[in-house]
């Protein structure tokens, strides 16, 4: 797959790991399909990003270098910076949607 830089598979953890490329876009409709090739299902997709909060109205996003996610259930983020974080994915919808599980906020 274009972008992708490394990819893992451990079934007895019933784990994928994929890292991508700096420039490269996260796109887990042609995750899923790839590996549904293969024979695994994706039931959820969990990230591990760097990116910039941003506060629109009453909404706060998570912008990484190419994609923007809408963050849901989140209210301990901060409302705008640099932050590290783990989150739970929802690529059903668009924007798509994260819930963070944890965050570390990061000098400018």
């Amino acid at each position: 797959m274009d972008g992708v830089a490394k990819l893992s598979i451990s079934k007895s953890k019933e784990q994928v790991v994929v890292f991508y490329k700096p420039e490269a876009r996260f796109r887990p409709e042609e995750l899923r399909e790839a590996l549904g090739k293969t024979g695994v299902k994706v039931i959820q997709f969990r990230i591990s990003a760097h990116g910039q909060v941003q506060q629109e109205g009453d909404k706060k996003f998570f912008l990484t270098a190419n994609d923007r996610f809408r963050l849901f259930r989140s209210p301990h983020l901060p409302p705008n910076g640099p932050v590290a974080l783990e989150a739970a994915l929802n690529d059903q919808v668009r924007p798509m949607e994260i819930e963070v599980m944890s965050f570390t906020p990061l000098k400018n």
